[in-house]
């Protein structure tokens, strides 16, 4: 058959073909596109020619648009046919529609915004109203200029979710847009080639084809979602069956969270809750909740695991300590673990302060606890300075309550803590080792297990051991005692000896937090030195390297020769894809995470999916070596 056909240019044998597929009912899959086609071009005049001239022809519309939708859904594979007949329906919905609202949509993208789209939002913007979220999300979705990644086509349905509940944050009841001064004058191009051309439609509304400035923010937008929704299509990528575990709640936005909290999840945050049972904190084994995540984990995590098990429990409205997320340990089983309810605004990150008071904290409840209890002025202490310090939110004072709490119930140590400490300068050290001799007399005693533990720190910030004993006998002289705490040495009669004679007993706090606070205050770098040294080691990793714009793919040579080498099939085990990453000395996970980023940029779609076997798209990789 030519590429045009012609029921009068066809052979006997083809029109006898073409007659006993019309009379079978026009649905057989694989028949020849040709009589489809030909089929369609009268469909085609009776919509777009007959149809101005005839009311009798108009009356055929509603079956002609069932019978064109019927089509589309046998023949909708060839993508000639497929974006002949979506345009038709498209002027169908339009025409059929009059006066009374249309629905944005749906089908997929084509070269040109569907007319659909335009009428319906050109109606909305004339009439100044608010644009929809459904009717927003469908003019992003098919802009041709939109570039669309894999997790809005991946995990449609949490995509098109999560935008319009950031549409409705950041714009309320939908974006406003200036109308403009161009008319819509519509394009139709037929299959039928009788036509001699394209049909123009004029429609007295605004034509939304060559607004920009709406468009970039609803671009925008849709970019950070996909972003957001990164992490969980690459793992529905891998478990394309279990879309509501845990693992996949942990890694969703937390706006869809409430659509995607399964059993598991369910379950979980119901014995949390029954832990707290309306406590502001709750204590249990790290095995008891481990245990409550195992089909994600055993008995002891990675720190990326220990990563989204924080997340997991943030999703539900629940914080833990240590959290890794925040300068904590990993968690294990047998660990102290402290629960808490997190409010809405709670950080996943701290910030300079929080992390500087932590690591004060650490270091109190060090010297507090060393003489093997912490007395109740040395929590009352300990308490205010959780009230007091630095410039925290309300959040933060939260959470770093609880982190106290959990302190108090562990074995509090000074490990982990020499190279946090040894990049401060001389001033930032006078003042924390300061703060740690105050809260040691924060009970008028100092035992000498304090003073041990005291040395230790000391020696952590290289401050001589013989200032121990001067900063211990000065601890008072600058707050409103005045007279000096009784030492006791180590080595020295039960009793104690003071220097000079201790005073009376007497209630209240021996520390002035206030003052405390203000010197914390007034050095704002400890805050930021001891942010930095604070944060998880993970954050002083390698960094991944970055590309090399000289390359034609983008890459460092070094990742461009990997790339090369994979190309050679399209599946690699995870053992042979370490190896290989290997020869090329890169990190295998920092080169996947470079390779699809790359991949990102360029081609809009992931390189490597999976974890293993890796699957590797070969159309992808050749356009980025291209």
């Amino acid at each position: 058959m030519p590429y045009w056909p012609t029921y009068d240019g066809l052979t006997p044998q083809s029109r006898a073909a073409f007659l006993e597929w019309l009379a079978g009912g026009r649905r057989v899959p694989d028949f020849g596109i040709g009589y489809v086609f030909l089929f369609f071009y009268g469909l085609e005049r009776r919509v777009l020619l007959d149809a101005s001239r005839s009311d009798e022809a108009k009356v055929d519309l509603p079956a002609i648009r069932q019978e064109v939708a019927e089509l589309l859904a046998v023949y909708g594979s060839n993508r000639s046919f497929e974006r002949y007949a979506a345009q038709l329906l498209n002027v169908l919905d339009v025409t059929l529609a009059g006066d009374r609202e249309l629905a944005p949509p749906t089908a997929g993208r084509s070269y040109e915004m569907p007319l659909s789209l335009r009428v319906g939002l050109g109606r909305i913007i004339a009439a100044e109203r608010p644009i929809p979220a459904r009717w927003a999300l469908a003019w992003l979705l098919h802009h041709p200029e939109a570039v669309l990644r894999t997790p809005s086509r991946r995990c449609a349905a949490e995509f098109q979710a999560l935008f319009a509940a950031r549409y409705a944050h950041e714009f309320g009841a939908g974006l406003i847009v200036k109308v403009p001064r161009s008319k819509l004058v519509a394009s139709v191009q037929p299959a039928s080639a009788s036509f001699g051309g394209p049909i123009t439609i004029a429609f007295d509304l605004p034509d939304i084809a060559r607004l920009d400035s709406p468009l970039s923010k609803l671009r925008k937008l849709g970019e950070a979602c996909e972003a957001d929704l990164e992490a969980y299509s690459r793992w529905v990528g891998r478990n394309p069956d279990a879309p509501k575990t845990l693992a996949a709640v942990a890694l969703l936005p937390a706006e869809l969270v409430a659509t995607h909290d399964g059993a598991e999840a369910r379950e979980l945050w119901r014995w949390i809750g029954d832990l707290l049972a309306g406590t502001p904190v709750g204590f249990c084994d790290g095995r008891d909740l481990l245990e409550r995540c195992a089909s994600l984990w055993g008995e002891k995590l990675a720190k990326a695991e220990a990563v989204l098990l924080a997340q997991l429990l943030q999703k539900g409205g629940y914080g833990l300590e240590p959290d890794v997320r925040f300068g904590g340990s990993v968690l294990a089983a047998g660990d102290h673990v402290a629960l808490f309810q997190l409010e809405p605004d709670a950080p996943a990150a701290p910030s300079a302060g929080y992390a500087a008071a932590t690591i004060l904290l650490q270091l109190a409840v060090a010297v507090s606890a060393s003489d093997g209890s912490i007395s109740e002025h040395e929590r009352d202490q300990l308490e205010t300075h959780v009230e007091q310090s630095l410039a925290l939110t309300d959040a933060e004072r939260r959470r770093l309550s609880v982190h106290l709490a959990w302190l108090m119930r562990s074995d509090p140590r000074l490990t982990g803590l020499k190279k946090r400490l040894e990049t401060l300068d001389a001033g930032q050290r006078a003042l924390v080792a300061d703060f740690v001799v105050s809260i040691a007399g924060a009970d008028d005693r100092i035992a000498p297990a304090e003073v041990k533990t005291i040395g230790k720190i000391f020696a952590l910030l290289g401050i001589p051991e013989e200032e121990v004993y001067a900063r211990l006998h000065s601890v008072t002289t600058e707050g409103p005692r005045s007279e000096p705490l009784p030492v006791v040495l180590p080595g020295a009669l039960s009793r104690g000896f003071a220097v000079p004679p201790p005073p009376a007993p007497r209630s209240g706090l021996a520390l002035d937090m206030d003052a405390v606070a203000a010197k914390i205050a007034q050095s704002a770098s400890v805050a930021a030195v001891l942010s930095e040294i604070f944060t998880d080691d993970a954050a002083s990793s390698a960094p991944i390297p970055q590309a090399d714009s000289t390359s034609p793919s983008g890459l460092s040579p070094a990742y461009t020769a990997l790339l090369v080498a994979l190309i050679q099939r399209n599946t690699w085990s995870r053992d042979e894809f370490e190896g290989l990453a290997g020869q090329h000395q890169l990190l295998p996970d920092a080169a996947v995470e470079v390779l699809n980023d790359a991949a990102f940029e360029r081609c809009g779609s992931a390189l490597i999916e999976g974890d293993d076997p890796l699957e590797l798209d070969l159309s992808v990789a050749k356009e980025c070596l291209a």
